[in-house]
């Protein structure tokens, strides 16, 4: 009969619009999870606490799209608002499809209002594919405002005229307004920041710097800032797929973009969601603060940490209240001379993880055959302490616990102790004595056995998608954190992520199931074993509890700091060009009015536009214009701040020269012309015009 160990206390875990100028126009996979576990099994008189309680038995890999967000089966608010602004959309698509302008003659507000109309839709459909989150981590709160606002404008001035009035209910662009809105998400704050009162002592940097939680708490940062490098990366395509977006015209390409920024959209949610995960894991950790100064300050964890020898009086039976962890148990060949009782614990096939027994001090092991192996604790001079420890050992749970007895080594009968004792046909002695001879063989044991011993090196839940014959040819590719394990029959168990919170693994799984994989479970292993939930919450529990104990030697992950810096997001830059042999004045000031242009090379070109800036209206006006992304690289800017009555003369210059500029507005409204120089003669005209106005030139 198997015996379950004492419960472990887990803890709870410029926006002007103007006319535009017109622009007219394979098969699922599926295996067999075959349940095994190399878990120590249980033979007699036992009380391990990881009996198989299965798990699923197939698993199939699907890729669907993910059902829009519900409320038990019903549309949500922002679903109706959504599906109301579709519909007014498409009414007023069929409805200008229809206009016949005057003869001889083109309207220009209505060629603005079809290519509103064009975005609005791509992008309501989008917000019905993916639910509101999703939509907002790809479409920008300014970006739908300026739509709706603009829309708003050409729908009062369409509203005049006769063959369109009946079309347009009084509400038309707030309801159109309220399906385009983004759902508003909250600015965090930059991780990793500590309180800036805190100071720590030389004593407490060396302390905490030896803490096995920090190294943990390393090894966390610099997996949050491998998965934020992958989400900056996403976010850049999502840019550049959204500026597609804007600017196509087709309706098949709209619905191949849309597609895969829905793709991009899904995998953002996953990395974030593995991003709060992480987060949640170091808000967890007591000395979360702290760490944050170490690793800000440079300094690496300790490598090695001493461990201390046993000594006779730490070999007195304990119940551990603190559940003590660096134990380890090594296999006695000798035992203490005379009369001896223990109280073995259980019998098993292979060496039990450290977590096991820590209720009760000390515990060792005892070959019984080349298969099995006895666990037992206590070494009692007499039955009736024996007595009292089984009882008080079968109280924690392990109620197949019993007596065995030795005389100088060699295991007796219970009932030979009894009269040995009874007697004195063995030689009784003081357990000072007994207690100091067994110190001597644990050391001596202990001096033969590698530091980590039985300590599991990663514990883990995960989320497992497949378990395929053969290694996955791709069909798994977008799935986040994708690793496999290869079981004992050869099956490859595919699995995503890595999770220490069973709650952090349903999300995951959850996750998982909304993008298709509609077979995902969750299940956990120690060191590449499965094992059911109950050991791993031991594991686990053990683990969390490892900055409170005293823990053997160990070799820290983290011999240095590199890769824990949050990278900067890498940006995406455009500008806009257009060919064009002669220019007026008058047609610098129309093609001016959203963004500043120079003319050179007989073409015009805009400064260099991040991706996030160009918005639905700025696609709209200049929807005749080549728009190009540019190097990476980072740019050159020299700026010139409005210090001055002089500032004018610096605008004039802008506008004249052949130089590339912006003109932004501080928060305190003061103006700043941007130049961007790209050459050594540019740079010199700006310094000499700054010299010559006394005004301070700002590099980047």
């Amino acid at each position: 009969m198997a015996v379950n160990p004492a419960e472990t206390n887990t803890p709870k875990s410029p926006t002007n619009t103007t006319n535009p100028i017109t622009n007219e126009g394979t098969p699922n996979e599926v295996a067999v999870n075959l349940a095994e576990t190399n878990t120590p099994k249980s033979v007699t008189n036992t009380t391990n606490p990881t009996t198989n309680e299965g798990t699923p038995n197939e698993v199939a890999v699907n890729s669907g799209e993910p059902r829009a967000e519900t409320v038990q089966g019903l549309k949500t608010m922002e679903q109706q608002k959504t599906e109301n602004a579709i519909n007014e959309v498409q009414e007023l698509q069929s409805a200008l499809s229809e206009f016949q302008p005057e003869q001889g003659k083109t309207d220009n507000s209505v060629a603005l209002m079809k290519n509103q109309l064009r975005i609005a839709n791509a992008l309501l459909e989008l917000k019905t594919t993916l639910g509101d989150s999703m939509y907002a981590l790809i479409i920008g709160e300014k970006q739908t405002e300026m739509l709706a606002e603009s829309l708003s404008e050409s729908i009062a001035d369409l509203s005049k005229m006769s063959q369109l009035e009946t079309q347009l209910s009084s509400n038309t662009a707030e309801i159109i307004s309220n399906g385009l809105a983004v759902k508003r998400i909250p600015v965090k704050m930059q991780p990793f920041t500590p309180d800036a009162m805190l100071e720590l002592t030389p004593q407490q940097r060396t302390k905490l710097a030896s803490d096995r939680a920090y190294d943990d708490y390393l090894s966390l940062r610099k997996e949050f800032v491998s998965i934020a490098s992958k989400r900056n990366e996403i976010e850049s395509q999502v840019a550049q797929k959204r500026v597609a977006l804007f600017r196509a015209v087709d309706a098949d390409a709209i619905e191949v973009i849309s597609d895969e920024m829905a793709e991009l959209a899904k995998t953002l949610t996953l990395l974030k969601s593995q991003e709060s995960r992480i987060l949640s894991s170091i808000e967890r950790m007591e000395d979360r603060e702290a760490y944050h100064v170490l690793a800000n300050q440079g300094i690496a964890p300790t490598q090695e940490l001493a461990n201390a020898p046993l000594d006779p009086e730490s070999l007195s039976f304990t119940l551990n209240g603190d559940k003590k962890q660096g134990n380890r148990y090594p296999i006695l060949t000798t035992l203490p001379k005379g009369l001896i009782f223990r109280i073995q614990v259980g019998v098993f096939r292979n060496a039990v993880p450290d977590y096991f027994f820590r209720e009760f001090s000390p515990v060792s092991g005892e070959r019984l055959t080349d298969e099995l192996t006895a666990y037992l604790t206590g070494f009692f001079v007499n039955s009736a302490q024996a007595n009292d420890a089984r009882g008080q050992v079968r109280g924690l749970g392990y109620t197949d616990a019993f007596i065995v007895a030795y005389c100088d080594g060699k295991r007796i009968t219970l009932k030979q102790a009894l009269e040995y004792e009874k007697k004195g046909l063995c030689t009784l002695r003081t357990q000072a004595e007994v207690l100091s001879e067994a110190s001597v063989i644990l050391n001596a044991q202990e001096s033969l056995m590698p530091t980590a011993i039985n300590i599991p090196k990663e514990v883990y839940y995960t989320v497992q998608v497949a378990a395929l014959k053969n290694q996955d040819n791709g069909k798994l590719k977008n799935v986040p954190a994708l690793f496999y394990l290869q079981s004992k029959t050869g099956l490859y168990k595919y699995n995503s992520g890595k999770f220490k919170q069973m709650n952090d693994a349903k999300q995951q799984r959850d996750a998982l199931k909304a993008l298709g994989y509609t077979d995902a479970y969750i299940v956990a292993y120690r060191d590449g074993i499965p094992v059911n939930f109950k050991e791993i919450e031991l594991a686990l529990s053990y683990e969390r509890e490892a900055k409170n104990l005293s823990l053997p030697t160990k070799t820290a992950v983290n011999t240095d700091l590199s890769g824990i810096e949050p990278v900067v997001p890498k940006k995406v830059f455009y500008a806009f060009s257009k060919s064009i042999d002669t220019l007026l004045l008058e047609q610098m000031d129309v093609y001016n009015r959203m963004e500043a242009f120079v003319y050179t090379s007989e073409a015009l070109r805009s400064a260099p536009l991040d991706a996030n800036d160009i918005s639905p209206l700025l696609a709209i006006y200049y929807s005749d214009f080549n728009l190009s992304e540019l190097n990476p690289e980072p740019m050159e800017i020299m700026s010139i701040q409005d210090d001055s009555n002089a500032f004018p003369m610096v605008h004039d210059f802008a506008i004249r020269s052949q130089i590339p500029f912006h003109v932004t507005y501080s928060k305190e409204s003061r103006t700043r012309i941007e130049f961007y120089p790209g050459s050594e003669a540019n740079r010199a005209s700006i310094r000499k015009l700054a010299e010559g106005l006394t005004l301070n030139v700002i590099l980047n």
